[in-house]
């Protein structure tokens, strides 16, 4: 159903953008329900992006037809807890909260672990580290209602969004009226599209294309829903919400509390604090929102400044606010305490008193940056708990420790939110440490990993960007001889983090290894200039920690560096593997396919190596092999084109017939090669042979083409000339039962067919049926490769000659017919008849001039 394709690539564009604007690191994966009136899913699609082969177009949108339920929640890796439930029914009821109430994750084996006839089998080698299932994901179902050929239908879809850091997680999950990402969401199934009539049904124009209700782009879309998010902030402020009430999953609004989001103007109060400068400094401090009534509270606020006859200075004033910022020390924990109005001094919090009160908290980060976040506090685990005797009496004593915990809801920069922590989070640093080291003896600790991040985190407090290098101990010995010369070595030293951002003011890179020893300082680094390499936005600093890091690569060592720029962003390389790395590696690999008709071995194999490393870390959409496998296909790489197209079947893990097709070809391709070894084409063709055998199983009736036939039937006889006599008369009897099938299903323009069969008829020296064949091909399309074929059959006896006359006269027809066979049979019946009068009788029945050759 056109429609249905239509939306779903407009809802996908979209809704990709928009996150995109968000967090250029995560993931969109959308699966699309087509439910008629009845609710009966009618159809099913994973929409997603893949590489363009078109000119100036980076990516296409397709649709990729599933079964059903049951193998959407495959590809995502859930299942219900309920293993009886019916997924069609579920999938009816189904809403963001039941991913969380209703589902599990599977465990899915690796597919090294399954043997071929699908059983388990047990492994002693150590598996690939890769992205354990749903680690990073957020899942979220909404829906659209409309009317279709006036029937009343359901577009439901489930989003699968990757790459999420854990506080994003968090808050999606456990309090969701508090979450940025949520609320985009829900937007944007209920007030991004112009919908129609009472029932709020989504409006589809002429076009069958669906209209952007208040014509936004996405970073206008974005900045609406800052707005909102700060008015409904505001709103549970003012209102005294608590951590219960934010944990609610879903709130039902009035239309008049709705808009009161739209009244609200938090979010204009704060951006315009952000936008002063005081004495040419920018702003930088914290403030703390509190429900007003909590203001007066001492036990909570303890004020250090507090302005005289309770007189606020509104947050409008945004040029003496601005100044007070200065008096804030987010170290200290010294802030600006204000409600949603004012600012009523400057304080802390007595964090024990906080319990499930809301408390936020705004870091301005620069000029137009600042943060949003909800601050709580968290019980720690006692260690000192133990009992005592006092006056006779066992008194068991310990001390609550409080952790003091800021989850970021949301950042702004000069008016466009954003969410997640930029390139460096704890748990994406740890994770990528334990890849980078895994063979790292003694093995990398936790404590280890902790001291290390520390490290880069206090590095951000240098004015002027650096780098932090790790390598394991012996790889850091070696490279820091090597380096002696472009860097200051120091005695492997247990270095505090409190002197870090002393020891960085230096240009170059300051080098650890996995330890926590550092090893030199103003380290410049050098590498392997390569053309895979490189990104003209970025600066110096950016290319020699890349160029570094593929030197290491190359040497099989591991090594992770952070890249510190002057605002302190924190980039982690080698880079978080999401969808945007693997469509640079595989675009950069057919970039170099394409380019080069040679292809190097080793730098090939630098190729390969890079898709392997993604490989291990997430899955690659099988499309990216197909494209891999087309670009080699187009160079005559057979063998190359043969095993991406098999990679991505495999990955894919159903039959999909245009690729299962372009496999059999390339074998086929492959087999047809001049230059090969005999048992090279001999197992191209057998498995050209396996191929197509998997497409007449699997295929429908109507998708079986003639060339499936005929490509068989080639192979077939290619494998008959390899064989034994044996063999091979069982082979070329089987190629002519797929010619012949091959013809029956062709309804025109066979001539190429005919001409196949007859080849093959020749080479079992079934001359009269070879003729018929060859004529036939001839009569619909005159070749002179097919005539000279003819000629050296009718010469080879009176009885062929005779036989193609009459095969000749009965085929032509008023649409098929050939001058050039009807000159070659007249001129050379003519010699014929001299000698033999049953030539002269058969040209005389037939109607042919017995017309004698011309001299040359």
């Amino acid at each position: 159903m056109k429609v249905f394709e239509y939306i779903n690539k407009q809802v996908y564009e979209n809704l990709e953008q928009v996150l995109q604007k968000l967090d250029d690191r995560l993931d969109l994966k959308l699966y699309a329900f087509l439910l008629d009136e009845n609710q009966e899913c009618i159809q099913t699609v994973r929409v997603k992006s893949v590489l363009s082969d078109l000119q100036g177009q980076e990516t296409d949108v397709i649709q990729e037809e599933l079964s059903g339920p049951e193998e959407v929640f495959r590809k995502i890796g859930l299942a219900h807890k309920d293993p009886g439930t019916n997924l069609k029914d579920f999938l009816i009821r189904l809403d963001t909260n039941s991913f969380k109430t209703s589902l599990c994750p599977v465990v899915v084996l690796a597919e090294s672990n399954i043997s071929e006839n699908g059983v388990a089998i047990e492994s002693s080698e150590e598996q690939p580290l890769r992205q354990e299932s749903n680690e990073w994901n957020i899942f979220y179902s909404n829906s659209f209602e409309l009317e279709i050929d006036a029937g009343h239908c359901t577009l439901k879809y489930i989003l699968l969004i990757e790459y999420t850091d854990s506080v994003t997680r968090s808050i999606f999950l456990e309090r969701p009226q508090l979450s940025f990402l949520r609320m985009i969401l829900d937007y944007y199934f209920k007030d991004y599209y112009k919908v129609s009539g009472d029932k709020e049904l989504l409006f589809v124009n002429e076009d069958n294309k669906v209209e952007i209700k208040y014509k936004e782009n996405s970073s206008q879309f974005l900045q609406r829903m800052a707005r909102l998010f700060f008015g409904k902030t505001q709103d549970f402020i003012v209102n005294g919400f608590d951590l219960i009430d934010v944990s609610r999953a879903d709130i039902e609004l009035t239309e008049t509390e709705r808009n009161q989001y739209y009244i609200n103007n938090l979010l204009e109060k704060i951006d315009g604090i952000s936008t002063r400068t005081y004495e040419g400094e920018i702003p930088f401090g914290c403030m703390l929102l509190l429900n007003t009534s909590m203001l007066e509270d001492s036990k909570l606020v303890k004020y250090s400044i507090r302005f005289q006859n309770h007189q606020p200075i509104y947050l409008e004033d945004a040029r003496r606010i601005r100044k007070l910022l200065e008096l804030t020390n987010k170290e200290k924990d010294l802030y600006l305490i204000a409600d949603d109005k004012a600012i009523y001094g400057v304080g802390e919090i007595d964090w024990g008193q906080l319990g499930d009160n809301l408390l936020f908290k705004v870091e301005f980060k620069g000029l137009s940056r600042y943060d949003l976040l909800l601050v709580t506090t968290e019980k720690k685990e006692n260690t000192d708990a133990h009992v005592v005797v006092e006056d006779e009496s066992k008194i068991f004593k310990m001390t609550m420790n409080l952790e003091i915990v800021s989850h970021k809801l949301t950042s702004i920069s000069f008016k466009q939110p954003g969410i997640g922590s930029g390139g460096f989070t704890h748990e994406l640093f740890e994770r990528t440490m334990k890849a980078q080291f895994k063979e790292v003896v003694p093995p990398i600790t936790h404590e280890g990993i902790q001291k290390l991040r520390l490290i880069i985190q206090k590095a951000t407090e240098q004015q002027n960007g650096t780098m932090v290098v790790i390598t394991d101990p012996v790889t850091a010995d070696s490279e820091l001889k090597k380096l002696r010369k472009q860097s200051t070595p120091i005695l492997p030293t247990d270095i505090s983090p409190a002197f870090i951002k002393h020891l960085t003011s230096i240009d170059g890179a300051i080098y650890f290894d996995t330890e926590g020893d550092c090893h030199a300082i103003g380290v410049i680094l050098d590498g392997l200039a390569q053309q895979h390499l490189g990104d003209a936005s970025r600066g110096a600093r950016f290319h020699s920690a890349h160029r570094y890091l593929e030197k290491l690569k190359s040497d099989t060592k591991g090594c992770v560096i952070a890249i510190i720029s002057e605002d302190g962003m924190i980039n982690l390389i080698p880079e978080q593997v999401n969808e945007a790395i693997v469509r640079q590696v595989v675009r950069a690999m057919i970039s170099y396919i394409r380019e080069n008709d040679e292809l190097s071995e080793e730098t090939f194999q630098d190729y390969e190596r890079r898709l392997k490393e993604v490989e291990t870390e997430t899955t690659i959409d099988h499309h990216h092999y197909f494209k891999v496998a087309a670009a080699f296909f187009d160079k005559k790489h057979y063998l190359k084109a043969a095993y991406y197209y098999d990679k991505g079947l495999k990955v894919c893990g159903h039959f999909i017939i245009k690729y299962n097709r372009a496999l059999a070809l390339s074998y086929f391709r492959q087999g047809m090669s001049d230059g090969i070894s005999k048992s090279s084409k001999l197992e191209s063709l057998k498995a050209v042979v396996e191929q197509i055998e998997i497409i007449f199983n699997m295929a429908a009736d109507h998708e079986i083409s003639h060339h499936d036939y005929n490509r068989r039937a080639l192979a077939l006889s290619g494998i008959g000339r390899l064989s034994d006599s044996k063999t091979k008369e069982i082979n070329f009897n089987k190629a002519l039962l797929d010619y012949t099938k091959s013809i029956e299903i062709k309804t025109v323009s066979k001539y190429i067919l005919y001409r196949n069969r007859g080849y093959l008829h020749l080479e079992m020296g079934s001359f009269y049926e070879a003729l018929d064949d060859l004529i036939f091909s001839e009569l619909i399309l005159s070749e002179e490769e097919t005539l000279m074929s003819i000629e050296r059959l009718i010469k080879r006896d009176v009885s062929l000659f005779v036989h193609a006359l009459t095969s000749y006269s009965e085929k032509k027809n008023e649409k098929h017919d050939s001058e050039n066979l009807k000159k070659l049979l007249e001129e050379y019946g003519a010699k014929l008849a001299e000698d033999h009068p049953e030539v002269a009788a058969a040209l005389e029945q037939h109607g042919m001039n017995q017309k004698q050759p011309e001299d040359e």
